[in-house]
C-alpha cells in the first residue's frame, strides 16, 4: 500500500505546472486570476491599444493615462500573490523605460519629454503587468476585440464622413482613407498588424470577416507601404509553416530557394522602382520623405549618442521646439516625424537609446524562433509582427510610442518557459498523425493557416 501511494506522489510531482491556468482550473487553482480582474486586465488591454493607436481622439492624455494604469492597478491588486510572483519583465525593456525617462533631463523640449513620459511610461508598465497575469485565451481574447472595436469605428466614419476618406491636410490632400487615425499611412500600419493577429491567431467566420474588411480599408488606404506589409505578412504565415517541416538537405534547399526567390522580387522592384512608386502617386523622393531623412541624419550627427529626448523633434508638432521649426524649414514644410523607424529612434534616444530597444527587439525575436516548437502559434505571431514592423520602419515610425505596448504583447508568451500553448485556431498536429507526432526536426508541425 505504502509503494502504491509513493508512487502516485512520485506521478504527480512528475507532471508539469501550466504557467497560466486555463478557464477550466480556474475555480480551483488558487493561483488562478479572479473573474473581475480577467475583465479589468481585458479592458485595459482594449483600452490601451485603441487609445495609443489614437483611434478615438482624447484631449485630456494624462487623463486617459490616468484611467489605464487604474485598470491595470486594479488588476494587480486583485490577482493572487502567487501568479504575481509569476510575472517576468525583460530586463533590456526596463533599462530602455530607464532611458527614456532620463533623456527628460537633457531633452530640448522638456514639457513635451514629460507629457510623453506620463502618458507613455504607466500604460508600458501595465501592460507588462497585465499581459503577465491574464491567461492565454483571456489576453488573445482582448487583443481580438481590439481590433474589432477599431475596425467598427474606421468603417462607421469611412461611411458617415467625408473627411475620413481623405488625408491630409486643407493645403496638402492626399488620396486615401484614414478613417479616424492621422492619416492614412497610420491606418494602412495598424491594418497590417490586425491582419497579422487575425490570420495567424483567429479561426472561424470571425478570421475571413475580419481579413475582408482589413482587405477593403487597406485597399482604400491606398498605402504602398502597407500593401507591401501585408503581402509580406501573408507570405510568412504561409512561409514558416513550410520551413518547419523541412531538415537536413530539404531544409538547406528551401532556404537557399527562398533566398533567391527573395533577390528576384527585390531586383524586380528595383528595377521598375519608378512604375511602382508611380502606382501609387509617388515619385522616387517617396513623397518628400527623402528631404527628411537627409535633416534628421544631420541632426542626429550634432547629438549622435543621446539624442534630444522622447518626443522630440518633429513629433513635437503641438508644441514644437527651436530644433524642430529649424527642421521643419530645412525640409520645407512641417513633416510630422522621420518617416524611418531607426532615424526616429536616434533623433529621440540617440546611439545608447536605439541600443537598448534593439536589444529588447531582438531577444524578442530569437526568443519567438526557440518557442517556434514549443508556442507555435505565439512565436509565430511574434516573427510575423516583428518583420512586417522592419519593413514598415524603412518609411514610417513604427518603433515607439504604441508600438512599445504591441512589441510587450508579442513578447508576453515568449518570457521564460511556457507550457504548450492551446491557443484557437487551426490544428497543430502534425501531418499525418492524430496526436503526439513530431515533424523532421522533432518538434510539433504547425499547419499553414487556412
Amino acid at each position: 500500500m505504502r509503494s502504491q501511494q509513493e508512487a502516485e506522489r512520485s506521478r504527480l510531482a512528475a507532471r508539469p505546472a501550466a504557467v497560466l491556468p486555463g478557464p477550466a482550473a480556474a475555480g480551483t487553482d488558487p493561483a488562478a486570476l479572479g473573474p473581475l480582474a480577467t475583465f479589468l486586465g481585458q479592458v485595459f488591454v482594449v483600452a490601451a491599444l485603441v487609445h495609443g493607436f489614437g483611434v478615438l481622439f482624447v484631449n485630456h492624455q494624462h487623463v486617459a493615462a490616468a484611467l489605464l494604469t487604474a485598470l491595470a492597478f486594479g488588476c494587480l491588486v486583485l490577482a493572487p500573490r502567487a501568479l504575481v510572483r509569476r510575472v517576468r519583465v525583460s530586463l533590456p525593456f526596463v533599462a530602455l523605460v530607464l532611458w527614456m525617462v532620463a533623456s527628460w533631463s537633457w531633452s530640448v523640449n522638456p514639457p513635451q519629454t514629460y507629457l510623453r513620459l506620463e502618458t507613455l511610461v504607466p500604460v508600458l508598465l501595465g501592460m507588462v503587468v497585465v499581459t503577465g497575469l491574464l491567461p492565454e485565451p483571456a489576453r488573445l481574447a482582448a487583443l481580438r476585440w481590439s481590433i474589432r472595436v477599431t475596425l467598427l469605428v474606421v468603417v462607421v466614419a469611412v461611411a458617415t464622413s467625408a473627411s475620413a476618406r481623405i488625408s491630409g491636410d486643407a493645403e496638402f490632400v492626399v488620396a486615401g482613407w484614414r478613417g479616424t487615425f492621422s492619416d492614412k499611412n497610420s491606418l494602412a500600419l495598424y491594418l497590417v498588424f490586425a491582419l497579422a493577429a487575425t490570420v495567424v491567431l483567429d479561426r472561424g467566420w470571425s478570421r475571413w470577416l475580419t481579413s475582408a474588411v482589413i482587405a477593403v480599408l487597406l485597399g482604400g488606404a491606398q498605402s504602398a507601404t502597407g500593401v507591401f506589409s501585408a503581402l509580406l505578412v501573408l507570405a510568412l504565415v504561409a512561409w514558416l509553416p513550410m520551413l518547419r517541416r523541412r531538415s537536413g538537405r530539404q531544409l538547406t534547399l528551401f532556404v537557399l530557394v527562398t533566398a533567391a526567390v527573395v533577390v528576384c522580387v527585390a531586383g524586380a522592384i528595383a528595377v521598375n522602382v519608378t512604375a511602382v512608386l508611380g502606382a501609387y502617386g509617388k515619385d522616387t523622393s517617396l513623397t518628400g520623405r527623402t528631404d527628411i531623412w537627409a535633416a534628421v541624419v544631420g541632426a542626429i550627427q550634432q547629438r549622435p549618442l543621446n539624442g534630444y529626448g522622447l518626443g522630440t523633434p518633429l513629433v513635437d508638432v503641438a508644441q514644437p521646439s527651436a530644433l524642430t521649426m529649424r527642421l521643419w524649414r530645412e525640409i520645407g514644410f512641417e513633416a510630422p516625424h522621420a518617416h524611418d523607424g531607426t532615424l526616429d529612434v536616434l533623433a529621440q534616444l540617440g546611439v545608447v537609446g536605439f541600443v537598448l530597444f534593439l536589444t529588447v527587439f531582438w531577444t524578442t525575436a530569437r526568443a519567438a524562433a526557440r518557442q517556434l516548437g514549443r508556442a507555435p502559434r505565439a512565436a509565430t505571431f511574434a516573427l510575423v509582427v516583428l518583420s512586417a514592423q522592419v519593413l514598415m520602419s524603412i518609411s514610417e515610425n513604427v518603433f515607439l510610442g504604441p508600438w512599445l505596448l504591441v512589441l510587450l504583447f508579442v513578447q508576453a508568451p515568449l518570457l521564460g518557459r511556457q507550457p504548450r500553448e492551446g491557443l484557437p485556431g487551426p490544428s497543430v498536429e502534425p501531418r499525418g498523425a492524430a496526436g503526439g507526432g513530431k515533424s523532421r526536426l522533432g518538434v510539433p508541425a504547425l499547419d499553414p493557416v487556412a
